[in-house]
């Protein structure tokens, strides 16, 4: 930032709650690498920060070696990073199957492999698409369109019992470096 040259200290005026920093926020949705890419390079840790949360869908293979070399190993580590945590994380959350209930008359052992099994195709479906950026929204269409068709009550209430610790979880996650 050619503000260097005039002795402007960018710590101070790029900090949150003071207008740039505002200003630059607010152009991150439209240009996230770019954003990121200039806090990296000027070690401007909160509005890299911010900016992260918007990178979380870019492969590595999408930031250009400008980019990479502006913004320096440690910044580039830390976003990187923060996509591995999460992927790992996702597998964490959805390791867990619904808990069993008590087999009736209605609903055997059978009946429950195959719920168990439900969860396991689906969960390793998200697993496999490794989406750091996926959302709360997303996850849970996807489980529940597994779950309508899920016929008896105990297991239906398990099933989406397990969904709601498994949202939960992933939205406790940081989003950002």
């Amino acid at each position: 930032m050619s503000l260097r040259r005039y002795g402007v200290e960018l710590a101070v005026h790029v900090a949150p709650g003071r207008p740039l920093f505002a200003l630059l926020a607010a152009r991150t949705p439209a240009a996230p690498l770019f954003i990121y890419t200039l806090a990296a390079e000027y070690d401007l840790y909160a509005l890299a920060a911010h900016a992260s949360g918007f990178l979380l869908g870019t492969s590595p293979a999408e930031i250009p070696q400008e980019c990479a070399d502006r913004m320096g190993a440690a910044y580039l580590h830390r976003l990187l990073a923060l996509q591995v945590h999460r992927r790992e994380a996702m597998r964490e959350v959805l390791r867990a199957l619904p808990r069993a209930h008590p087999v009736t008359r209605r609903c055997g052992a059978e009946a429950q492999q195959r719920l168990a099994n439900a969860w396991l195709l689906t969960s390793g479906y998200l697993i496999w698409e490794g989406r750091p950026d996926l959302t709360t929204t997303s996850m849970s269409v996807t489980f529940e369109g597994v779950g309508a068709s899920i016929q008896c009550e105990m297991c239906r209430a398990c099933f989406f019992e397990r969904i709601e610790q498994a949202l939960t979880a992933w939205a406790g996650l940081a989003r950002t470096i």
